[in-house]
């Protein structure tokens, strides 16, 4: 018997004969049952793969598309040291992972765990965070060298550079402000006004207190190593010539507390020196009628601008006249001016801070106890206000004057401000003055600080 085998082959796929021997249409077959006939099935004798099915990682062509297992395969990397980064150079694609594999790669030593990308770079001659560059500087350990041209010990700021160790010709301190001169850095005293920054401190070598005027012998700052000293600088009373104009500071202070130095204070007419327990003031009037009295330092100051703070107590008596505060251009320390109403310091010449206590309208006096600065000629107020004094206990009087502009201040209020035209009082002597008349108080002044200059 004769066996007769009939093949067709179409599109590339082989079909077969049925049981009866006729051809068949690989088109209409689908041996495995899975949808997919032998022209679209890649394994027609295996259900799961057809076309359209899920591709595992089996090895398999699942989805019959011709490749195994795509999109499922990771890229494993060997991991000897177990530092988390595998050897580039060996590699598996799997769909699990391996032992002693993982997913990122880039360790550049894989028998070491403290190299690899992540790594600190440190300065121990290995590439730690596999840069491909060993100590690459970016490790704590890296210091900053500057050239030191000078051998100074101390180097330029501008020219620096980054090492493990240090260079030859660097050091690690960048401050030399000249690194071609070895006597110009911050180590050397700085020699003032010679024109260089020889400490490297970046001051003006001709200005040594920073106060923006030059000393020296070329320069108008009369003390430059005080930065409140200048030319023009604010003078305030504390023996230094603060302005550099040569002025002279003259403080005149009494307390009135011990005995009085006739030699410095003249105490006139009914001017004496009281005491209430221990504390001494001076009494210039008592509270009796027809008194007068002055006192005046003896040495003179400039009368051009000063500062003056003293105590006055007015009270007692029948309620007259007045108190004064002289700055006057007198030169006679026993002076009395005119009595009464005069307060002992009208006819004199100058200029006085006037504590009345009685209405004088021929001087255009306001009524009741008032506060003026007038001229001691003729007792006319410059300017005036009300003011509460007269048995008030002491009352602390505070004056500044500066080239005719006055300020005057009770208890800390200010009372008196203005400008004096024509003002050209020059060496002055200071001093107090009062007088009662057919009504009386007493008047005391202490603790008188006068500071001229």
């Amino acid at each position: 018997m004769r066996a007769m085998v009939s093949l067709l082959f179409l599109g590339g796929v082989l079909g077969g004969c049925d049981s009866k021997g006729q051809l068949v249409d690989p088109a209409s077959v689908d041996a495995d049952g899975d949808g997919a006939n032998q022209l679209e099935d890649c394994d027609d004798d295996n259900a799961a793969l057809h076309p359209g099915a899920t591709e595992n990682c089996d090895g398999l062509d699942n989805n019959c598309d011709g490749e195994v297992d795509e999109g499922l395969l990771v890229s494993w990397f060997r991991d000897q040291d177990g530092d988390g980064f595998g050897n580039s150079e060996e590699r598996l694609e799997e769909c699990s992972p391996p032992g002693g594999y993982v997913t990122v790669e880039g360790d550049c030593d894989d028998a070491d765990v403290d190299v690899h990308p992540q790594a600190q770079e440190i300065c121990d001659g290995l590439d730690n965070n596999c840069s491909g560059e060993v100590d690459d500087l970016d490790g704590l350990e890296a210091e900053n060298w500057y050239l030191d041209s000078d051998n100074d010990g101390y180097g330029d700021a501008n020219d620096v550079m980054s090492a493990c160790a240090q260079p030859s010709g660097r050091v690690a301190t960048g401050d030399d402000c000249d690194d071609s001169d070895p006597e110009v850095n911050p180590g050397v005293a700085e020699t003032w006004y010679d024109g260089v920054d020889s400490d490297c401190d970046g001051a003006d070598d001709m200005d040594r207190d920073s106060d923006g005027y030059a000393g020296g012998a070329t320069g108008d700052d009369c003390d430059d190593g005080n930065s409140g000293v200048y030319p023009s600088a604010p003078e305030s009373c504390d023996g230094i010539d603060s302005a550099c104009d040569g002025g002279d500071e003259v403080l005149l202070e009494e307390d009135f507390d011990g005995a009085l130095d006739s030699a410095f204070v003249s105490l006139n007419g009914t001017a004496t020196q009281v005491y209430d327990g221990p504390d001494g003031s001076l009494q210039l009037t008592a509270a009796s009628n027809g008194q007068r009295g002055t006192m005046f330092f003896l040495p003179t100051a400039s009368g051009y601008q000063f500062e003056a703070s003293f105590v006055v107590e007015i009270g007692e008596g029948s309620g007259a006249d007045g108190l004064t505060f002289g700055f006057l251009s007198e030169t006679d320390p026993t002076v009395m001016g005119t009595s009464g109403g005069g307060l002992s310091l009208q006819g004199l010449e100058g200029f006085g801070l006037e504590f009345d206590s009685y209405y004088n309208g021929d001087r255009l006096d306001i009524s009741g106890e008032h506060v003026a600065l007038v001229d001691a000629v003729d007792l006319n107020p410059h300017q005036q206000t009300s003011a509460a004094f007269r048995n008030a206990g002491d009352v602390l009087v505070e004056m500044e004057m500066t080239g005719g502009s006055y300020e005057v201040w009770l208890d800390g209020s200010s009372v008196l401000a203005g400008q004096l035209t024509n003002y050209s009082l020059g060496e002055a002597m200071f001093g107090f003055t009062a007088a009662t008349g057919g009504l009386n108080d007493a008047h005391r002044v202490d603790d008188v600080s006068i500071c001229s200059f």
